[in-house]
């Protein structure tokens, strides 16, 4: 078992794949010697190699995960930088949302909660996420149960921070100078108000991500 161990350890320690690691970490969570019920010291299956085997695996994979989820946040979510596709993305988004005149985010939700009244590309298009609160949703859901509780809950802080301050400080804003900036008649009083629904919507987003 200690010889398994040194072959698997540093397999884990070199895992740079998030995904990959919150599914081992899940993997080695089934087999964890400490079960609810299951006392400290029992040995009725003579198994105490193997248990202690898994708890070491399971606490370098959970270390290593709980590093690269931190290291994603500051790479995809707090340091996100806006591509040409999202520039286009937005701008399709907020032409769309002038054309059918929403102004608040009630209404807007209430368009997506029904997206089939809508023609396909106009659902498509008010459905798109902000690419770091959309790869804040996505971690929140991937270590979800993959570590302790205090870690797990101090790294989906972390990555909501990272998306909100994202959002504010460069999502919103980048809706609405290029709102002003660009060649449709766009008011600066409706660039304003795009940027606040762009920004609510989003941050609704991130505040509805569970763990």
């Amino acid at each position: 078992m200690t010889l398994f161990h040194e072959q698997v350890r540093p397999l884990v320690i070199h895992e740079s794949d998030v995904a990959v690691l919150a599914g081992l970490s899940l993997t080695l969570l089934t087999y964890n010697r400490m079960e609810e019920g299951e006392e400290e010291g029992e040995d009725a299956d003579g198994l105490d190699a193997f248990y202690a085997v898994v708890g070491h695996v399971l606490q370098d994979t959970q270390h290593r995960l709980a590093y690269k989820a931190q290291s994603y946040i500051r790479a995809h979510i707090g340091g996100y930088r806006i591509t040409p596709s999202d520039s286009e993305a937005m701008a399709r988004w907020v032409r769309l949302c002038l054309r059918l005149r929403i102004a608040d985010p009630a209404q807007l939700s209430a368009l997506l909660d029904q997206p089939e009244e809508l023609p396909p590309d106009d659902a498509e298009c008010l459905q798109w996420i902000y690419p770091p609160v959309e790869n804040c949703r996505w971690l929140i859901a991937q270590i979800d149960g993959c570590l302790d509780y205090e870690v797990q809950s101090g790294v989906v802080d972390e990555a909501r921070t990272a998306g909100k301050q994202n959002l504010l400080s460069t999502g919103a804003r980048f809706v609405r100078d290029s709102s002003i900036k660009s060649d449709s008649p766009t008011t600066e009083a409706d660039a304003e108000l795009m940027a606040h629904l762009f920004a609510t919507h989003n941050l609704a987003t991130i505040e509805h991500s569970t763990s």
